[in-house]
């Protein structure tokens, strides 16, 4: 029976001659996209056996033109027809077939559900991308036109657009936009009266619709987020009741409500069902030309001398810097100077979705033991293989820590594995401990550890508490900034040269490891604002006012999107905006102020 079966490759995976000695089956996959000079099918002919088989995939222009750009991927499971993709391999896989006309399709025993939680994928980035397409609150409400004499401003907005009975979600959600800034009162479908005391920001990333609302429900003064879909029974189709994600919400905004929901957590949403007020009685419609109503910044801030805009931003940012260094040090009271340092790094490396498990990682694995490392006569590599054990193998992070780990391990992760098990000097993190999700290459966990490995690695001499202090102190004001972000810069060689993680599906063409809009972030963030507590804590009054002084002249960083959202808040243009005290300025009164729901003690609501 053996004899019957026949084995073989999509291709020659080492080349045709020593291919044709082993197998007596080939898949030719070229065919497909190009059909071969007849030559060329000749010389294959004869340079095989006489018993050898060609399988020749189909040429695509009897289905496509064969200008084409379409890209097929068919999924076998992986290692094994039963395997289930997880959630990493299907993100690695939109990103894969991103702006393409690409064909998916799944031929795994779990390829059903494996396709739905595909299909919901491509579906939440169509959201972002929604969202990120949406005007701000106060920027574009549904336009009114007087003389609306047949009912309420919504309805006839809505038929106007011709959406009564077709609504899709961005437009409920400028439904939403155009009842706050009516100031409707509205209720809960439990019957809580509700105020929306800051309706919070766009959200360009995964998650709810709003981040950082602040809602008044009764008696109660809530913040969160805030989700808004056309029926409340979307929730459930896009599967928010099982990511922890929507957790954060605190109301749900629908048209309309046709189902009860939970978070992943167990709890209730309240729910909020429009469809209520999109009438208003006859006679004088609704006045929808103060958004004020909303927040009263919005109504003094246009009318303010562009001084005291300008003082109050200068303010708020030097606030924001002070209250760094006053953590800082605080940290130096209890722990050394050069893992308060460290700790501050790693934290800025992991942005704001891995912030927390990055500090976790500097806790168990100190500064100390990684600069031990480095001392000594080995080489560079040497020194960088066993640093990047430690690292990764303390975040729980090596493909051996991972479930379902089932591709080849090439030298490199071979040698990790190895190092790890030879130190184990500390309890490894669990690898779910990381938000991998969703994650842009770049920006990946695995891939900023590595270059936590290479930054220690070359202050090998001084140690990297002396090496970046030296640079605050030797650096002029004026244009320090190229030189102090040069000191963080990080380029790869090696097998981080080309990959962001572990494995075939995380290969990147980037040697940049640290580039200088996150050296930029990391300056003013962490290592200005820990030399100006350092300064303090030691006695050095010119260190300390060579930080804030690099500080104050430090140009702004590439916009964030706080800073973005304030801006149109507040309706300031870039060129005020132009410097990195005046953007932290702008995060500064949007965490105090905007999400602490103190629109109305906000200098900026009650000057003027």
């Amino acid at each position: 029976m053996g004899e019957r079966v026949k084995v073989g490759c999509c291709g020659f995976p080492r080349g045709m001659k020593p291919y044709l000695s082993r197998f007596r089956l080939v898949e030719v996959q070229q065919t497909f996209y190009k059909l071969p000079r007849m030559e060329t099918v000749v010389r294959w002919r004869q340079q095989a056996p006489d018993d050898f088989e060609f399988i020749i995939k189909a040429w695509q222009v009897i289905t496509h033109p064969p200008s084409s750009p379409a890209y097929y991927f068919r999924l076998h499971g992986g290692p094994g027809y039963r395997y289930s993709y997880t959630n990493d391999e299907l993100g690695y896989l939109r990103r894969m077939a991103a702006n393409k006309e690409s064909y998916v399709l799944f031929n795994n025993v779990t390829m059903y559900d494996d396709a739905l939680r595909f299909i919901n994928l491509l579906q939440e980035k169509r959201r972002v991308e929604e969202r990120r397409s949406l005007s701000y609150i106060t920027a574009s409400p549904l336009p009114y036109k007087g003389g609306d004499k047949g009912g309420g401003l919504l309805n006839k907005n809505l038929r106007r657009v011709g959406l009564l009975n077709n609504l899709a979600e961005s437009q409920v959600i400028k439904i939403w936009q155009h009842l706050l800034l009516d100031g409707t009162q509205m209720t809960t479908q439990a019957g809580e009266s509700i105020r929306i005391i800051y309706p919070g920001r766009i959200n360009d990333d995964r998650g709810a619709d709003f981040r950082d609302a602040v809602v008044a429900i009764g008696e109660r003064l809530i913040k969160g987020d805030v989700e808004v879909h056309v029926k409340s029974s979307d929730w459930q189709v896009h599967r928010h009741h099982h990511d922890p994600v929507y957790n954060r919400v605190v109301l749900h905004v629908v048209m309309w409500h046709d189902s009860d929901i939970n978070l992943q957590n167990g709890k209730r949403v309240p729910v909020v069902e429009l469809r209520k007020y999109t009438g208003s009685p006859t006679g004088q419609p609704p006045n929808l030309v103060y958004p004020s109503a909303i927040m009263p910044c919005l109504k003094t801030v246009g009318g303010l001398p562009l001084g005291i805009v300008v003082e109050f931003l200068d303010d708020a940012g030097e606030k924001r810097f002070l209250a760094k260094a006053t953590r800082f040090e605080a940290d130096l009271a209890r722990i050394e100077a050069g893992q308060s340092l460290y700790r501050g790094i790693m934290g800025a490396l992991g942005y704001s979705k891995n912030k927390l498990p990055f500090l976790e990682l500097a806790s168990r694995l100190p500064l100390r033991i990684l600069e031990s490392v480095a001392q000594g006569s080995l080489s560079d590599e040497e020194c960088l293989a066993r640093q990047q054990a430690l690292l990764l193998g303390t975040a729980g992070l090596l493909p051996a820590q991972r479930p379902n780990w089932h591709q080849d391990k090439g030298e490199w992760m071979d040698k990790l594995e190895r190092l790890w098990a030879s130190y184990r000097q500390t309890e490894a993190m669990s690898w779910d401990a990381w938000h991998l999700f969703k994650v842009r290459p770049n920006n990946f966990p695995v891939r900023r550890i590595v270059a936590m490995s290479y930054l220690i690695l070359g202050y090998r001499e001084t140690g990297i508490l002396e090496g970046l202090v030296n640079i605050v102190k030797e650096v002029p004001v004026s244009r320090g900034y190229y030189r102090l972000e040069k000191g963080l810069l990080v380029t790869a060689a090696g097998y981080w040269a080309s990959h962001f993680d572990f494995g075939l599906g995380s290969r990147i063409g980037s040697l940049t490891l640290l580039g200088n809009q996150r050296a930029a972030d990391i300056v003013v963030n962490v290592l200005l604002p820990f030399t100006f507590a350092w300064g303090k804590v030691t006695s050095q009054p010119e260190l300390k006012t060579k930080a804030f002084d690099l500080y104050r002249h430090y140009p702004k960083p590439v916009v964030n999107t706080v800073e973005r959202h304030m801006k149109r808040q507040l309706r300031l243009s870039n060129s005020l905006v132009n410097s990195a005290q005046r953007q932290q300025g702008l995060i500064h009164i949007y965490n105090s102020q905007c999400t602490q729901g103190k629109c109305y003690c906000c200098p900026l609501g009650k000057v003027g």
